[in-house]
């Protein structure tokens, strides 16, 4: 193939590369977030802290949307009337479509985000009633999963280790956003931290991929085929 042809290809398939990942939905993450708000990152893979030096960070944030995985950590430091405080609040997302053999009904299956996070226990010296105390507690945690009007929560707690889990119906080739969300607080000079892992139970010969570069093998070609073409395919 002569070297211009070949440099138009593949100039043309990062082009596509490209456009499939901007169309991919977008991920938040910040001090004191609770809902889906600021910069919006469009990455598969991504790190992010927010520190005041190298060894002095509120808190640590990182996503792997292809490995179905994500983690957040915080750490709230007390040594001052005004506590520099570790909240963080990490939303992520991704479009997914369902592969395998055409069926005449939708196929149902069970979408799982397993979440598991502790917090320390934290004390600081408390003098604002005029008379000094020691004063200690936990940090919090929460976690969310959503697709579409169903979502499965874990109400705030010191630690978790729980399975959020929803109920599917799709058709095959049918595009499904799922959102996670993760919260760490910390307490007075402790530390939070809270991670999940993202798990599809499928039929036999059924798969998922997405967007973002998340498979799940099932023994059928069309799970060997790029997310582009895959969209082509089921549009």
């Amino acid at each position: 193939m002569p070297r211009i042809a070949l440099a138009f290809l593949i100039a043309s398939f990062a082009g596509s590369v490209g456009v499939a990942r901007a169309q991919c939905p977008p991920n938040y993450v910040g001090s004191f977030l609770t809902t889906p708000s600021g910069t919006p990152i469009v990455a598969s893979v991504h790190r992010d802290s927010m520190c005041n030096s190298p060894h002095d960070c509120r808190w640590h944030s990182s996503w792997d949307h292809a490995a179905g995985q994500a983690a957040c950590d915080a750490n709230t430091a007390c040594f001052t009337e005004v506590p520099d405080a570790g909240d963080v609040g990490q939303f992520t997302a991704d479009d997914y479509v369902l592969t395998g053999p055409a069926s005449p009904n939708p196929i149902s299956f069970v979408v799982q985000m397993h979440v598991s996070g502790t917090t320390g226990q934290g004390c600081t010296m408390d003098c604002s009633s005029g008379i000094c105390q020691t004063v200690c507690n936990y940090g919090s945690l929460s976690a969310s999963l959503k697709e579409g009007a169903q979502t499965s929560s874990a109400p705030s707690a010191p630690s978790l280790n729980t399975n959020l889990q929803l109920s599917l119906a799709k058709s095959v080739g049918e595009h499904f956003q799922l959102g996670m969300k993760l919260q760490a607080r910390a307490a007075c000079n402790a530390l939070a931290q809270v991670a999940y892992d993202l798990t599809f139970f499928l039929p036999p010969e059924y798969g998922v991929t997405s967007c973002y570069g998340y498979s799940m093998p099932a023994p059928t070609a069309a799970l060997r085929a790029s997310w582009g073409r895959l969209k082509t395919l089921y549009r």
